[in-house]
């Protein structure tokens, strides 16, 4: 049997005949962008075991196969990222995904296969949205997950993405050279 792709408003069915998968959604309810053209995010966190029959477990390989299915299937609309434990970016459209959180905890900015956490400053009182949520680049050098270097041109093209897409302030960004 082929395999069947079906999405709801909160799930996401895949069946090939012998198991079937289900998969929570959001729907995204802000406007598109070049760097993130989706509809949706499939949410891929507890991709380890089968829905039916319940347990069964994935083996890695095939859960690779299973998310280049899925992430092929909703490249061309509706248009879908799918997201892995902790909010990171596993397959898409997106070529980043950005989890804004106010102060003591960091923001999350995603790319495929890395994680940058960004601290966030204390608002102090402030009111305006560019005042009250503002990310602090000062000293991050590298990656979070997995640690690599991380270039000043490269965080500078971070922040302007989420400046774009969240209209937040930032601080602590090196000099250009």
């Amino acid at each position: 049997m082929n395999p069947s792709i079906t999405v709801d408003r909160q799930t996401l069915r895949y069946t090939d005949g012998a198991h079937e998968l289900v998969l929570s959604v959001e729907w995204s309810g802000v406007a598109k962008t070049a760097d993130c053209p989706i509809d949706f995010e499939i949410f891929a966190e507890t991709l380890d075991t089968w829905t039916k029959p319940a347990g069964e477990g994935i083996d890695p390989a095939r859960r690779e196969q299973l998310l280049d299915e899925i992430s092929i299937y909703y490249s061309q609309g509706p248009i879908a990222d799918i997201i892995g434990k902790n909010g990171a970016l596993l397959r898409g459209a997106s070529t980043f995904r950005f989890s804004l959180h106010a102060y003591p905890s960091p923001s999350c900015y995603y790319e495929p296969g890395r994680l940058l956490a960004i601290p966030m400053a204390p608002a102090r009182g402030a009111r305006e949205w560019h005042k009250k949520y503002v990310a602090d680049f000062t000293n991050i050098t590298e990656w979070t997950d997995p640690r690599q270097p991380l270039d000043s041109s490269h965080l500078r093209l971070i922040a302007n993405r989420i400046v774009r897409k969240e209209r937040i302030g930032v601080t602590g960004l090196p000099s250009p050279r």
